[in-house]
């Protein structure tokens, strides 16, 4: 009702409304933009990342936000003094985005702190648990960089100042915002690699095992063979 009031488009509205995942995009509606964005859910584990939406409407004098997830970023914007409003909604929207994206940065780094303890328990103790953790993490790293992609193809057009509402002076603040999602991909990227590495790195260290574990067998069943065969041949009837 807020949303059909403030007379921003029906289409709009439905996406905004939706639960279906949908990619990063902006669209003009003339007097208002319309974009979806993607942050992390911080309800999940980071191992287990998840994106959560974020919607934002933005007109001559209004910015609106609406989401699917928690957002803890996002609270200190709002208690913050008034003065980035002030600045107008070009400001304001650089502010919420920028905030949105410098959130994203310290989860795919703890994913990256993960990836060395599997690493090491991946060598020393190759278990279908960690196997486990390993593909997870490669889901999360996968989708991080599925989602970062579109989104700094979006931020990109905003920095180019396509777009008359958010035109002027902020263009150049949403081109390090376009730097920092550039780092985020790469950093996703080379996690999705590392991922794909793990899982050979166990594969290997539990192929060693079990050479290991034939080994032994191998060396028992010398040893007891020659035993055997006497005993099978003469019986026990020894003197």
């Amino acid at each position: 009702a807020l949303l059909q009031r403030l007379g921003y488009h029906p289409l709009a509205i439905e996406d905004a409304l939706s639960t279906q995942y949908r990619r990063p995009k902006v669209e003009d509606y003339g007097d208002h933009l319309f974009m979806v964005l993607h942050g992390i859910d911080y309800e999940q584990s980071v191992e287990a990342t998840e994106t959560t939406e974020l919607d934002l409407f933005v007109g001559p004098r209004v910015v609106v936000s609406s989401s699917t997830g928690t957002m803890p970023w996002c609270d200190p914007l709002v208690e913050q003094h008034a003065r980035i409003m002030e600045r107008g909604v070009a400001t304001l929207t650089y502010a919420i985005i920028d905030a949105l994206v410098d959130s994203v940065l310290p989860p795919v780094e703890r994913m990256e702190e993960i990836a060395d303890v599997l690493e090491e328990h991946a060598l020393d103790h190759p278990t279908p648990e960690i196997l486990d953790h390993i593909v997870r993490l490669k889901r999360s790293a996968a989708l991080v960089h599925r989602v970062m992609q579109p989104q700094r193809e979006v931020i990109a057009r905003l920095a180019r100042g396509d777009y008359p509402l958010l035109d002027g002076d902020r263009t150049a603040y949403f081109r390090d915002v376009v730097d920092h999602l550039a780092r985020i991909e790469d950093f996703a990227h080379d996690l999705r690699d590392r991922a794909d590495y793990l899982v050979l790195t166990y594969h290997s260290a539990l192929g060693l095992r079990q050479n290991e574990s034939m080994r032994q067998l191998a060396v028992v069943a010398s040893i007891f063979m020659p035993l055997t065969l006497l005993t099978g041949i003469n019986g026990m009837n020894f003197e």
